[in-house]
C-alpha cells in the first residue's frame, strides 16, 4: 500500500511539473481579431455577399428595419427567432419560434450585432424585422471550444458565427 502511494506521488508530482513547464499561447483578442476579419472577408468575397463591417469587427445586413424607432439598451429583454451557422454552414444555434433573452446575458458579439445603428440612421433593428451578422471569434466564444445541444455538439475555438435573427418584439426595461 505504501508503495502504490509512493508511486501516485511520484506520477502527481512529475504531472504537475510538466503542467507547470507547458507554455501555453496567451490568446491576443487584437491579433484574432485581425484574423477573423480576414477569414470573414474571404467568406464573403467566396460567397459573394455585400455585408457593412462597423467598428467592432462585426460584417451585417439589415434585412429588413421592422417598424418603430426604439434603441436597444443593454437591460432589454427581446423575443427572437434566429439561426447560428459556423462558416461551413453548420447549424450550431437555432431558435425557430422565439427565444426571450434578455440582452446583457448574451454574448457580446450576439447583443452588439443586435444593437447595431447602421450609419445615417438614428436606430437599429426594430420589431418585426430581420437582420444576418457575422461575429467574428473575437467577440464571441473566443479560444473555448463551446458544447451545445444543438447538432454538432461543439462549437470549435476561434469559430467565427453567422446570425441571421428576426426581432419579434422589444420589452424596454422599466426604469
Amino acid at each position: 500500500m505504501l508503495l502504490k502511494n509512493a508511486v501516485l506521488l511520484v506520477l502527481t508530482v512529475l504531472l504537475l511539473a510538466f503542467y507547470a513547464c507547458n507554455k501555453f499561447e496567451a490568446y491576443d483578442k487584437t491579433a484574432q481579431l485581425q484574423l477573423d476579419i480576414d477569414s470573414i472577408q474571404r467568406f464573403l468575397t467566396k460567397k459573394n455577399l455585400t455585408m457593412t463591417k462597423d467598428a467592432s469587427g462585426i460584417f451585417y445586413n439589415m434585412v429588413r428595419t421592422g417598424t418603430g424607432t426604439q434603441v436597444l439598451g443593454d437591460f432589454d429583454t427581446v423575443k427572437i427567432a434566429y439561426t447560428g451557422k459556423m462558416l461551413n454552414d453548420s447549424i450550431v444555434e437555432q431558435a425557430v419560434d422565439s427565444a426571450k433573452l434578455v440582452l446583457f446575458a448574451m454574448p457580446e458579439g450576439f447583443r452588439r450585432g443586435l444593437q447595431i445603428i447602421p450609419a445615417g440612421t438614428s436606430h437599429g433593428i426594430q420589431a418585426g424585422g430581420e437582420i444576418r451578422f457575422i461575429v467574428p471569434s473575437a467577440l464571441a466564444y473566443i479560444n473555448r471550444p463551446v458544447y451545445t445541444p444543438f447538432p454538432i455538439g461543439i462549437i470549435p475555438p476561434n469559430s467565427n458565427l453567422d446570425y441571421t435573427v428576426q426581432l419579434l418584439q422589444i420589452y424596454k426595461q422599466k426604469k
